[in-house]
């Protein structure tokens, strides 16, 4: 009788059996499979092969076992996945789940045995997200998250078979070329009822996660300078932190906005109301702040059409800064992007936060003086 233990944990099981072998000496192996029933199934199998004379182990895939099909296996992954890359993994499940229930769940792809799904079954399921009306970017970063399962169901030795989204070639996509024109941003800032995260945006290219999690600590008067150091409540996008000069004029708005700007623990200089004089920090999927910038955007005779209106705020920072004459290698480290050139050269070149400040100095975004 193989007798069968658990070598992962109780979320992440990995599923072991210890027989003896003919001449009597004990054996251990992984089983590959899902379930503590269908590793005891294999290992009986095991001890009758051994008690059989027969050579060799069974493969998985010659035992009798309930198939997994690729809804389960979205399921299990939405349970034990925790990326390296993931900062928070709450909002991460929540988000991925999401857009399993959507565009998986409810489609053909997702009732199909996941050890038998082809490439061929990917296209059908890529075809039938664009009858029923999906953008190509939304269908690509779906596909995306497909393959991202495999994968990981593949090293973590839960299937065996080759990736069904290796080969696939993706939808063109047209890049958004959403931005505000100067003419707009001089009405923004013109604005009696200006956001101080509007203003932000718009003389630091912050992303909105960023803006988000912002604390007066990190904003330094002395040196004049913002620690980008978190998004939300986790770290940034690429993971690293990095130092924004505060232009003269974003300055004068924080330096006016501080003595009125609700109290919240965290010390936020960006919270968003909830209630009546209650406050807290933004979340990544709260869109609590999108529908207050539309409504201000509105009020203030812009575009608030944008699919995504914060994110514009970074492209407008970026035109005006190169159209200003402002340097790429500064508007990249602002940015917090890799630089344009290759990522060894990049471990070479250190920008010093002075030469920042001074390209930043470059621009304005106040309309000239009659």
């Amino acid at each position: 009788m193989a007798s069968v233990y658990n070598r992962g944990t109780k979320n992440k099981p990995n599923w072991w059996i210890k027989y003896k072998d003919a001449s009597g000496v004990w054996r251990r192996k992984p089983t590959k499979q899902l379930t503590k029933d269908a590793a005891k199934r294999y290992g009986a199998e095991v001890v009758a092969r051994v008690a059989r004379n027969i050579i060799g182990i069974p493969d998985s895939d010659q035992l009798e076992q309930p198939s997994t099909t690729v809804s389960q296996l979205f399921e299990r992954f939405l349970l034990e996945y925790h990326g390296p890359k993931v900062r928070n993994l709450d909002e991460y499940r929540e988000q991925r789940r999401s857009d399993y229930q959507i565009r998986v769940r409810t489609y053909s792809i997702g009732r199909l045995d996941a050890k038998k799904v082809r490439l061929s079954d990917v296209e059908r399921w890529r075809d039938e997200l664009r009858e029923s009306g999906y953008a190509p970017k939304t269908i690509n970063e779906s596909i995306k998250y497909l393959k991202l399962v495999f994968t990981w169901a593949c090293r973590r030795e839960i299937l065996d078979v080759m990736n069904p989204c290796t080969n696939l070639v993706q939808l063109p996509t047209e890049p958004l070329q959403e931005r505000y024109s100067l003419e707009e941003v001089h009405r923004i800032l013109a604005s009696p009822h200006l956001p101080i995260g509007v203003a932000i945006a718009l003389y630091t290219g912050l992303r909105r996660g960023e803006i988000a999690g912002m604390t007066w600590t990190d904003v330094d008067f002395k040196v004049n300078r913002i620690h980008v150091k978190r998004s939300y409540a986790g770290p940034t996008k690429t993971g690293k932190p990095r130092i924004v000069p505060i232009h003269r004029e974003l300055r004068d708005l924080l330096e006016r906005w501080r003595p009125s700007c609700p109290t919240t623990d965290l010390d936020l200089v960006c919270p968003i109301e909830i209630g009546d004089r209650v406050y807290r920090a933004a979340t990544q999927q709260d869109e609590q702040m999108v529908d207050a910038l539309r409504q201000f955007l509105r009020q203030s005779g812009c575009s608030s059409a944008f699919i995504r209106p914060w994110h514009a705020f970074r492209h407008t920072f970026a035109t005006q800064f190169l159209e200003q004459g402002g340097a790429q290698a500064a508007l990249e480290r602002i940015l917090g992007h890799t630089t344009s050139g290759s990522q060894v050269t990049a471990l070479y070149v250190h920008v010093d936060f002075s030469f920042l400040a001074r390209e930043l100095d470059r621009i304005t975004l106040l309309p000239p003086r009659q």
